[in-house]
């Protein structure tokens, strides 16, 4: 499958590499993918719990070869009620929502372009790379050793979906604010302690290396 070079950079902070997957043998493994839209397969849903308290639910996809594992907050309604229930799940809005940007990103039809440019944060290089989308800046991709993260969005509406969603947190122009932003929210601060905990729907489950 041919995917769009947006996909890439939409995904850059969500592709999982040396995964193992686990799953009922006694089962074909097709029969256990929890949900499928066009390209995007569903196989396991996990609680995540932080320092105990419950955070919201992972996500572990799969589109063509590559494995996604995205995070989905209690705060945008993804309470464990919800999650226990498959059937509820899989029709949530927010859910759908992230299926069908994913879909959309694969086959990308505006015009990707980059800007880059690096600065140290507690001794360590991060180097950014700025997207922007038919000209206008939406989002940077933040590297720092192995670890991609996503964010500093602006108001433009990325996908289809996003029209009357306003996420404005920072301007293309102002790279101080882009580094403000890693700064407070980057994931290679956070020290707290993340447990997950797989549903008993979810009979594909996974090991990272």
């Amino acid at each position: 499958m041919k995917k769009h070079i947006f996909y890439d950079l939409w995904c850059a902070t969500d592709k999982v590499h040396d995964i193992k997957i686990e799953y009922d043998k006694t089962k074909k493994i097709k029969d256990q993918i929890l949900f499928q839209l066009d390209h995007v397969k569903l196989l396991n849903v996990s609680k995540s719990y932080c320092d105990g308290i419950y955070q919201g639910i992972w996500f572990l996809l799969l589109v063509d070869t590559d494995f996604l594992k995205l995070f989905e907050p209690v705060d945008l309604g993804f309470n464990e009620s919800l999650v226990d229930d498959i059937d509820l799940l899989i029709s949530n809005r927010y859910f759908l929502k992230t299926i069908n940007d994913l879909n959309e990103s694969i086959n990308y039809n505006r015009t990707t372009t980059l800007e880059s440019f690096d600065f140290l944060s507690n001794n360590k290089e991060v180097k950014c790379k700025k997207i922007y989308i038919d000209g206008n800046y939406a989002f940077t991709n933040y590297h720092t050793g192995n670890v991609v993260q996503r964010g500093a969005y602006s108001s433009f509406p990325i996908f289809s979906s996003s029209v009357n969603i306003h996420n404005f947190q920072c301007d293309g122009t102002d790279n101080d604010c882009i580094k403000n932003y890693y700064n407070h929210n980057s994931a290679p601060n956070i020290a707290n302690t993340v447990t997950l905990s797989a549903t008993s729907y979810s009979t594909i489950n996974y090991k990272l290396s």
